[in-house]
Formats: C-alpha cells, sequence, structure tokens
C-alpha cells in the first residue's frame, strides 16, 4: 500500500517503535496501574513488558514473509480473501479507536493547561489536523520526523525524570508488594497491550530497506522503552502516592509541574510529549487508511481523510478524560490479545504449514 513512498532504515523503525510505545502509555499507565494494584502497581510495566517480549518475538518471526507480501496480501494467501478483510477490518478499527483516544487525552489536556475556555471540537480539530498532514507525507517522512523529534522528546524526559529518582526519599513499601495478587496477572496484560505501536509492525515490515537482524534491533528499542515507562510508573506512584495517583487525571503531568526542573512548567512538558503522539497518530491515518484501501481494492488518499474524520468524530463522543482511559484499556486489551499475541502465532503455524505454497 502507498507503495510509492521510500523506505525506512532499521534504525528509523527503532526510533519510531520507542515514540509510538512512550506518548499515551506514560500518560494512561501510573494512573491505571495505582488503581489497579496501589504502590504494587509500580512492577506492572514489568510483567507487561515481558509479555511484550513475547508478543515482539512473534511478530518479529513473520518480518520477512511480511516484508515480501504485507499484512492483507500475506494473510489472502495463508487464509483466503474473506477472512484477510475480516482480520485486516478488525485492525483498522483498532486503529481509529487508538487515534480517537489519543486525540481526545491530549486535547483534554490542552484544554486543562492552555485552553480551558476553548470548545473540546476546537482543540481536537487542532490537534488532528497536522496528524492529517504528516501522513499525507507518507511513511519514510513520518520516520525521518520521528528522527527529529525523538531528542526534543527524550531528553526533557531524562532532565525532569532522573533527578526525581535521585532525590530518594520514596517509601518503604518494596517489602510488601505481593505479586501473587490475581490481578497482577490481569493488570500485566493491559500494560503490555498499552504498549501501542506493536501493531504496526504487522503493517510496516515491507517498508524496510532491510530486514536483516530486526528482530533483536526491535527488541532493544522495545527494552529501552520499557525502562523509561517502568521509572515514570514508578516515580509517579512513589512521589504521589497510589491514591492520589489514581484520583489525578494526568498525574505525569503533576510529577513534571513539581519539580525542581520543570516546576511549574508541566503543560510546555506535556507538550513535548504531544510530539510523539503526533508521531503515532500519522501511522495510525497513514497504515489504517492504507490498510482500508487493501481492503476494499483502492488506493485513494479520501481513505485518509475518512480515518482522521472517523477518529475526530469519536474523539468527542467521550464524557471526560476517565471515560476516554477507560475505553482505550478495553479495546487495547480486546484488539491487544487478538493482535498482539493470537494472529502473530496463527499465522506463525499457517506459515510453517503453507511455507511451499505461500512463495509460490
Amino acid at each position: 500500500m502507498y507503495s510509492d513512498n521510500g523506505k525506512i532504515s532499521a534504525r528509523q523503525m527503532q526510533i519510531l517503535l520507542i515514540l509510538d510505545i512512550l506518548g499515551i502509555s506514560i500518560i494512561v499507565l501510573p494512573k491505571y496501574n495505582a488503581a489497579a494494584l496501589g504502590f504494587d502497581g509500580i512492577l506492572l510495566p514489568l510483567g507487561g513488558g515481558i509479555m511484550g517480549l513475547i508478543c515482539l518475538y512473534f511478530i518479529c518471526r513473520l518480518a520477512p514473509f511480511l516484508g515480501t507480501f504485507g499484512l492483507f496480501d500475506g494473510l489472502t494467501k495463508l487464509t483466503g480473501s474473506f477472512i484477510s478483510r475480516l482480520i485486516c477490518l478488525g485492525l483498522v478499527f483498532k486503529l481509529i479507536f487508538s487515534l480517537s483516544c489519543g486525540i481526545r487525552i491530549f486535547s483534554e489536556a490542552a484544554k486543562l493547561k492552555f485552553l480551558p475556555n476553548t470548545p473540546m471540537w476546537i482543540i481536537s480539530g487542532l490537534i488532528i489536523l497536522p496528524c492529517l498532514y504528516g501522513a499525507f507525507k507518507g511513511y519514510e517522512a513520518r520516520a525521518r520526523l520521528g528522527e527529529l523529534l525523538v531528542f526534543i522528546i527524550l531528553i526533557p524526559f531524562l532532565i525532569v525524570f532522573i533527578p526525581r529518582l535521585l532525590d530518594g526519599g520514596f517509601p518503604s513499601f518494596m517489602p510488601n508488594i505481593n505479586i501473587g495478587k490475581d490481578i497482577y496477572f490481569k493488570g500485566s496484560l493491559t500494560n503490555c497491550f498499552a504498549f501501542t505501536g506493536l501493531e504496526f509492525l504487522l503493517l510496516t515490515f515491507n517498508h524496510l530497506n532491510n530486514l536483516s537482524g530486526i528482530g533483536k534491533k526491535l527488541s532493544f528499542a522495545f527494552i529501552f522503552t520499557l525502562i523509561l515507562i517502568f521509572l515514570v510508573n514508578f516515580i509517579t506512584i512513589s512521589i504521589l502516592g497510589d491514591n492520589l495517583t489514581a484520583s489525578l487525571d494526568f498525574p505525569t503531568v503533576d510529577i513534571m509541574d513539581i519539580s525542581s526542573v520543570s516546576k511549574g512548567k508541566g503543560g510546555i512538558m506535556m507538550s513535548i510529549f504531544y510530539l510523539s503522539v503526533v508521531i503515532y497518530e500519522i501511522g495510525a491515518i497513514y497504515l489504517g487508511s492504507g490498510l482500508l484501501g487493501d481492503i476494499l481494492g483502492k488506493r485513494k488518499s479520501i481513505y485518509m481523510y475518512l480515518a482522521a474524520f472517523g477518529g475526530y468524530i469519536i474523539s468527542l463522543g467521550f464524557d471526560d478524560v476517565n471515560a476516554v482511559m477507560s475505553f482505550l484499556v478495553k479495546i487495547n486489551t480486546v484488539f491487544g490479545i487478538a493482535y498482539f499475541f493470537v494472529l502473530p502465532i496463527i499465522m506463525n503455524v499457517l506459515l510453517k504449514l503453507k511455507k511451499d505454497d505461500v512463495y509460490v
């Protein structure tokens, strides 16, 4: 799909994976983890990370196959046209739902910090427009933009959070952690499927200029991102406390506001992190519209407008940020199980059984 766009490098794909996972995860997960397990929630990103690496392993095993055929054509070879269309349509819905949640979460943050009197439909429109413009520029442009923004995003991140970690003074709760609780497994699954961006890999191996060693390279990028998410989760819950973290709409922003480096500048820091959401949403529009074009047998730019408009309209339907986050957790869990885990495993099995036929 959109095969006239240039290829990207493995390094660019690593950067995109970091930004795609980081954007929403650092906003949503501390609040969810504190509400789910209190102080025990500091360990949930680690459990989610282990599960995520398992998912990444099965996805990356498909890299040579998907790099040759793409997801839709590859699935058609393995399962037939009808089932392939159903599976890909479900992924389109997942991308649009995630797009809508990202729009609304950062619209709520912008309204809270900068535009308290501006209607939500205007704020959301201002957020989605640059994402749509970026999608029209193609996937190579998205990768190049990621290379430019990654340091703008990560350097302030490290400046704000690392000093909080070095300050110490965290409560002595480690001996009381009980990972035997039933909800620990469920919470780890939720964290795993909150790592948005893994589903993009199913659609972008055919954009890579070199597939050699891509599994190891993406695993390194994933582990690096997991460490950052764990630090944010640990510092936020430790400093604010589990009850306060669970009650705040944007606890990560409050940590930024009380940091000695960025005190009173949480809104500015939030704007920096918005850049990683822009990267994700450009990908969601571009890949979702391209996949829709594959399903319908036509590749028209109108699908980009439809994907962006669909995400925009859905984003306006939520009552508040808590409703958005609750919906995001649910759809990430349902679609995450399907596309992070079940689909890659089934495709690996079918590919092994039909290997001699699919490359004919």
